[in-house]
């Protein structure tokens, strides 16, 4: 499965993931993400994983929070932090 890195903060190390049954929120603990990254790897429904990033072939470790989140949960997430 694939994750599209669609939000990411690397000074609080938090990302949101776009997937095929909606968004994803996970802090990477290990490993190098960017925006626009594709991460490789199932994603369980919250607890650590290993994924691995398409554009550099390394593992990213993370700590995924929740998924199955609609494009509106994210969003008022994503207001929350910038407030």
């Amino acid at each position: 499965m694939a994750s599209n890195v669609v939000w990411w903060h690397p000074e609080l190390q938090f990302a949101v993931l776009e997937q095929e049954n909606g968004f994803a929120i996970a802090s990477i603990y290990d490993g190098t993400i960017a925006l626009e990254d594709v991460l490789i790897g199932g994603v369980p429904r919250e607890g650590a994983c290993q994924l691995t990033n398409r554009r550099t072939g390394l593992p990213v470790w993370l700590s995924v929070e929740g998924v199955g989140l609609t494009e509106e949960e994210v969003s008022e997430l994503l207001g929350h932090l910038r407030d």
